[in-house]
């Protein structure tokens, strides 16, 4: 599909994803104690610096990197975290070169846990 409105030139470009983004835009709220709507006559508004993710494949960054010249260009940032994950659960490796080692390592240091030993595991981080 050939976009020619709010996606037209933009694409994930790490799967290609082109129906739909999740994309942080700025509007104008009208609030009052009993909630907010989207005032009168406001309009919704993101530019190249707005985060922007893939729901297909959870690739994240700036939209300047989803659009379509920058992706032809050879820009590529690494794969997120849930990406790479996947990717090995699905593919029984990883289509990156990494090792289960290496998606241990990055993930060392977040919340999720994931980053930590299994129980008598005593191979050092990342090996």
């Amino acid at each position: 599909m050939t976009n020619d409105n709010c996606l037209a030139g933009i694409k994930c470009p790490m799967c290609g994803n082109e129906d739909r983004l999740f994309i942080v835009a700025t509007i104008l709220a009208d609030v009052t104690d009993g909630g907010a709507d989207i005032a009168d006559g406001s309009d919704m508004h993101w530019d190249d610096t707005s985060m922007t993710r893939c729901p297909d494949c959870d690739r994240d960054g700036p939209l300047a990197e989803f659009r379509a010249s920058a992706a032809a260009g050879g820009q590529h940032r690494a794969p997120g975290l849930i990406a790479l994950l996947w990717d090995f659960i699905e593919n029984g490796g990883s289509s990156y070169g990494l090792s289960f080692f290496d998606l241990r390592e990055k993930s060392a240091g977040r919340s999720s846990g994931l980053g930590r030993p299994a129980p008598g595991d005593s191979r050092p981080p990342g090996r």
